[in-house]
């Protein structure tokens, strides 16, 4: 045991000035390697305060700040994922007037792989002052694009929200309602009901509640009828059937509603009518509905009239 203490003494002991030179140039040999086998990139991302409750921001220079990330490529592929935030902790301070806070490397939000090399400006001057909330009420919402078929229409609730901010901002603000993100109805041929978010009117609002309201869209269809007289109607059958099929009436009229855009482009000779007779038993009098095929999907209601007609089948 006490060769064994004798022996680790000389090990540290021996020549102890050259151990620590080799220790030292080891950690810069890893640094160098390291600096050349990674990259660095710059985000820029907004500055966020931890306040207590019932204090607001009546305004803050800068509202974001560039952080300089250093990692491998891949590490710093994922930054665009985790979306890093940069959080500057205010306790101890008076929130009476104004401060000016320092930012440092600490505040960012760590990311597995990724070193923060530098954060810039190095400080924010923030302002602060009482946090009261209001009502407020919701614009429509805006749509864009077209539908499909009609017009669409919107209902929404809630129709107001509170939101919070600073007292001296609220009461000299500018705005009488808030907006919501826009709802796309673009080709839209059914009613829908979607949930959007409601967009804070100053970048001083620090809460808004519900964030978000419910949109009813109702595609409202405006349509139109117009008539065919006289369509033939056809027997289909199965391949290879030899039968004879007498069908009275043997034309009848076609009703057609939708859009009058729509009708207009249809013509008679597009209309196909038939009545199923592949699976008629023999020889016989029945009574079939008709069908219709148009050349396409389109978006019409067809009636047929009338809707039933006889169909005599013989045997040859």
């Amino acid at each position: 045991m006490a060769t064994s203490l004798r022996f680790l003494k000389r090990f540290f002991v021996h020549n102890w000035g050259l151990k620590l030179l080799a220790i030292a140039l080891a950690i810069l040999s890893f640094q160098a390697v390291r600096s050349v086998t990674s990259d660095t990139v710059r985000y820029d991302l907004p500055l966020q305060v931890d306040l207590p409750q019932g204090i607001a921001i009546h305004s803050q220079d800068p509202q974001t700040v560039t952080v300089v990330f250093r990692g491998s490529t891949e590490d710093l592929g994922q930054l665009e994922l985790s979306k890093p935030r940069v959080v500057v902790d205010p306790k101890g301070i008076d929130y009476e007037g104004s401060v000016d806070l320092l930012i440092g490397r600490k505040d960012v939000e760590r990311v597995s792989g990724v070193s923060v090399v530098k954060v810039e400006p190095g400080s924010v001057s923030l302002r602060f002052d009482r946090e009261i909330d209001i009502p407020m009420d919701v614009a429509p919402p805006r749509m864009t694009g077209l539908p499909g078929i009609g017009k669409a229409e919107i209902s929404y609730e809630p129709t107001s929200v509170k939101i919070w901010g600073p007292k001296r901002r609220l009461e000299q603000r500018k705005f009488l309602e808030v907006n919501t993100e826009a709802v796309d109805v673009d080709g839209r041929v059914a009613s829908f009901t979607k949930w959007v978010r409601v967009i804070p009117p100053e970048e001083w609002v620090s809460h808004i509640d519900p964030p978000e309201v419910q949109v009813k869209v109702s595609i409202v269809t405006e349509s139109v009828s117009r008539q065919w007289t006289n369509i033939a109607v056809v027997a289909a059958m199965k391949p290879g059937d030899m039968k004879d099929v007498f069908l009275e009436p043997p034309a009848v009229n076609v009703v057609l509603q939708g859009r009058a855009e729509v009708l207009e482009g249809i013509a008679a000779s597009s209309i196909r009518l038939f009545v199923d007779c592949a699976d008629l038993a023999g020889a016989g009098t029945y009574e079939l509905p008709v069908n219709v095929h148009l050349p396409r999907r389109l978006a019409v209601k067809a009636q047929v009239v009338p809707k039933v007609i006889k169909v005599v089948l013989k045997e040859e």
